[in-house]
């Protein structure tokens, strides 16, 4: 089922940060593998990739937080060229510019009633992404193993995680990975 590279979901923990301090301390740490950068601009985004990847991090860029760098075409095969390894959007549309780009592509998906669920599946099956990240996390098992079975995309658990005993429920459930900016919960 996996587009994926291993690395990213070797721990099944991704560290999103939103801060250079906190890109600072995920770096540094040996449990991550992969950090998800939900800041920067076209002037510091180099550098941050070119520190991480001189520490064997994977790179997700969420590429609605980046500042300077526009959401078409000539963006994100910019972010390809100095070395992003994959990126996330809420904007299904730039999915398949994104993989054309070679770069793992991964959707975000808010799921809050059921059209939201119906669209989502749609959207995915449509765009084809390599993975979508889930939000909230707290979506019932019932949810996640239906988006699986409809879907074969890996999931990436998102948003209001705050206890580690949520990390073995989501995997649990059916998601690959998940994403959290607290970094008490990177060791899993």
């Amino acid at each position: 089922m996996s587009k994926i590279p291993d690395i990213i979901f070797k721990n099944k923990v991704i560290a999103a940060v939103a801060s250079v301090e906190k890109f600072k301390e995920a770096v540094a740490d040996s449990n991550i593998s992969c950090i998800m950068l939900k800041f920067g601009n076209i002037d510091n985004i180099s550098e941050l990739v070119e520190v991480a990847h001189k520490n064997n991090k994977k790179i997700i860029v969420h590429l609605d937080a980046i500042k300077g760098i526009a959401k078409d075409p000539h963006g994100i095969k910019y972010l390809a060229k100095i070395g992003v390894d994959c990126m996330n959007t809420t904007n299904p549309n730039l999915i398949s510019t994104i993989r054309e780009a070679g770069m793992v592509a991964i959707q975000v998906m808010f799921l809050v009633d059921q059209e939201a669920l119906k669209a989502g599946i749609e959207s995915i099956n449509r765009n084809k992404p390599d993975g979508v990240i889930i939000m909230p996390m707290s979506i019932p098992e019932k949810i996640i193993k239906d988006i699986l079975q409809k879907t074969k995309v890996d999931l990436i658990a998102g948003g209001l995680l705050t206890e580690k005993n949520e990390i073995s429920e989501c995997l649990n459930k059916g998601f690959s990975a998940v994403v959290t900016s607290h970094k008490n919960l990177w060791k899993n």
